[in-house]
């Protein structure tokens, strides 16, 4: 019962009625403004009419928003049933291995950080001790302060500044790799939605081996106003 609206469409054939009677109704509108030359009137309609529309198209939008959330959460809670049990997260423990660490990011973020289909596939080429994970947890922290603050219009510098002053290590593409096809290229991953380009990155640690240098790549997603992480692991060379 609790799914059953979804799963039941409007009839077309109701939609074709509304908007036949729709066209009707201002069929009559103007036609009375024509004869009573009380175009004011006709104008004060319209108006109304359209403040009606919008208020409508506003309330679908924040359902729109609520469902997306659900749907968010019942896909981080199908990643986290998957996970093995050795990466399963401890209460009150910091995080043992990057695999704990991301997934306690993803539970602490929800609605802030969205991890794309390919971050998953990138830790499998990490050491479990890579990062370490209990700083991979503060620099995925620090993108949801980010997009707390980007909300509310207060960022006073570009997004890499931002982080840099709050002292986390991070930077965008070289203009050299930008503008190089297959360097950008390898730069490419599934943000849950589609294949994207990702130029920001955050940098936990360096100067290790490969299978311990982290990287997170992150995008900021304007449509959701969320940070996409779309690859975490070594550098893409």
């Amino acid at each position: 019962m609790a799914v059953s609206v979804f799963a039941v469409a409007q009839p077309e054939c109701i939609g074709v009625v509304e908007s036949e009677r729709s066209l009707e109704l201002r069929d009559e509108e103007i036609a009375k403004a024509r004869s009573t030359n009380d175009w004011e009137e006709l104008a004060e309609a319209s108006l109304r009419e359209r403040d009606e529309w919008k208020a409508k198209t506003d309330a679908s939008e924040r359902q729109n928003d609520i469902l997306r959330e659900r749907v968010y959460q019942q896909q981080m809670q199908a990643t986290l049933t998957e996970v093995d049990t050795d990466d399963q997260l401890q209460p009150d423990q910091p995080p043992a291995t990057i695999m704990q660490a991301v997934q306690q990011a993803k539970l602490e973020l929800i609605g802030k950080v969205v991890f794309g289909r390919d971050v998953e596939r990138g830790l499998n080429g990490l050491k479990s001790d890579a990062g370490p994970p209990q700083k991979v947890l503060e620099y995925l922290r620090a993108l949801g302060y980010m997009v707390e603050e980007r909300r509310k219009g207060s960022l006073s510098n570009s997004i890499v500044a931002w982080l840099v002053d709050m002292g986390v290590t991070s930077s965008g593409e070289s203009e050299t790799d930008r503008k190089n096809t297959a360097t950008m290229k390898r730069r490419q991953w599934h943000d849950g939605t589609k294949v994207r380009q990702f130029e920001f990155h955050l940098k936990p640690n360096d100067n290790l081996s490969p299978d311990r240098c982290v990287r997170i790549y992150f995008d900021w997603d304007d449509a959701t106003r969320q940070v996409v992480v779309g690859w975490i692991d070594r550098h893409p060379d």
